[in-house]
């Protein structure tokens, strides 16, 4: 049976529906559509990460990323300035 959603599915995600494949995509077009896209619909509902997860795993991702700049950063500085430099040499330079 030919449905309005079916006739959406192939038309509106798609190319347009090839002759007889409105009969093929039938009740179940939110199955062809995901078939199309080469996904499982089984698949898909169980492994969907919902948007709050999404969220607290890109900020998880972002206070990683900022703590190895800061380590980075701090690293950087021991070595450019290690703490057994002495700034006696610059001592007579600088009259006080």
């Amino acid at each position: 049976m030919v449905t309005v959603q079916a006739a959406i599915a192939a038309n509106r995600f798609g190319l347009g529906a090839r002759p007889g494949e409105l009969a093929e995509i039938g009740a179940d077009h939110e199955g062809w559509l995901l078939a199309q896209l080469g996904l499982d619909t089984n698949a898909a509902a169980d492994e969907s990460q919902g948007s709050a997860e999404i969220l607290r795993e890109s900020q998880r991702l972002q206070r990683v990323s900022r703590e190895a700049r800061r380590n980075d950063s701090a690293q950087l500085s021991r070595e450019v300035f290690p703490a057994s430099a002495s700034i006696a040499p610059l001592e007579g330079l600088i009259d006080a």
